[in-house]
């Protein structure tokens, strides 16, 4: 479980006015109460109202709702209603009226945090990657049961992480797909999504269910782009293993059992383990693509001839989540 602690949205406490727009009817974002609106870019004024500000309708001719490229748009807000936006846009763009349902969002978010943050700190406790905002990643908690016998424990970012690290982190947590590490039990780092592909194949051959343990495989993005998920890892107190094609070296401390090494490169250490004619049979199938052929052998290679480096692997990363269950 992940919290995150949700910026103040518009009300007396912070500042900023309630209402809406004069001119255009959506939500006021300044804190005078007159000004150029952000939404419709025109000379306003804040019109207080008991009842929520309209939803714009749809409509097939006219002017654009929102323009996007002139620094007025939905994309050019800043602080909370930036984050709304965030939240508000994968669910509007899976609907034809995109900018509609992206105010509803936006409106009804606002709405809720004003009203539920008046006199309350407001939290958002969610399993959902979507909410995992890195602009904000300073803000997590992350609790996790840690045994029968400890109960709930909460782990945070660290104040002593460097401006530096915060960044890297940030960048690290943009791609939504890698989301899911801030959720697992345990996380297994690879280098590309050809060891990543490759593994969940093996995973499913030997009968492991990764999503039912909690175990995560992120790929990290090549072989320098373990530092940045190593740290948040660390700080968020979840336990890791790391892969990558070459050694690590003897410049840092990196103890075998959680940072291991094929000595080469995936494609080189199939060959090297009998698995020539599997790789053949996959170019032949799916092309010469790295990724698609180590996903085909992954789905086809007979369990009996999975390399023991990887069923060890698999292993070691499955006991991870189990041993946290025994604390």
């Amino acid at each position: 479980m992940v919290t995150a602690a949700a910026p103040a949205a518009p009300n007396g406490d912070n500042g900023n006015l309630q209402g809406h727009c004069s001119q255009c009817g959506k939500i006021w974002t300044l804190n005078e109460r007159q000004g150029v609106c952000q939404w419709c870019n025109k000379p306003a004024s804040c019109q207080s109202s008991t009842s929520k500000p309209r939803h714009i309708k749809s409509r097939s001719n006219g002017r654009r709702k929102q323009p996007s490229t002139n620094g007025n748009g939905y994309d050019h807000l800043e602080g909370e209603w930036l984050t709304y936006y965030k939240v508000a846009l994968p669910f509007a763009n899976s609907v034809p009226d995109r900018e509609d349902l992206l105010h509803t969002i936006i409106a009804n978010l606002a709405d809720l945090i004003r009203r539920s943050s008046t006199k309350n700190q407001f939290f958002i406790i969610t399993h959902d990657p979507l909410f995992i905002y890195p602009d904000f990643i300073h803000n997590l908690n992350r609790f996790y049961l840690k045994g029968k016998n400890t109960g709930t424990v909460k782990a945070s970012m660290s104040g002593d992480l460097s401006a530096r690290d915060i960044g890297q982190i940030k960048t690290a947590s943009r791609d939504i797909s890698k989301r899911e590490l801030y959720f697992a039990r345990a996380v297994l780092f690879v280098e590309d999504e050809s060891q990543k592909r490759f593994i969940e194949g093996c995973a499913k051959k030997l009968d492991y269910s990764l999503d039912s343990v909690g175990l995560s495989i992120v790929e990290v993005g090549g072989q320098d782009g373990f530092e940045p998920y190593i740290k948040l890892a660390e700080q968020l107190d979840i336990p890791f293993l790391c892969l990558r094609d070459l050694p690590w070296g003897s410049g840092i401390d990196r103890p075998s059992k959680i940072y291991r090494s094929l000595s080469c490169e995936l494609e080189q250490y199939l060959k090297q383990v009998g698995c020539s004619s599997l790789m053949e049979q996959a170019k032949k199938t799916v092309g010469t693509s790295k990724q698609r052929v180590a996903e085909y052998c992954g789905e086809h290679i007979e369990r009996v001839k999975i390399p023991p480096f990887f069923t060890q692997l698999l292993e070691d990363a499955m006991k991870l989540c189990k041993k946290r269950d025994k604390k």
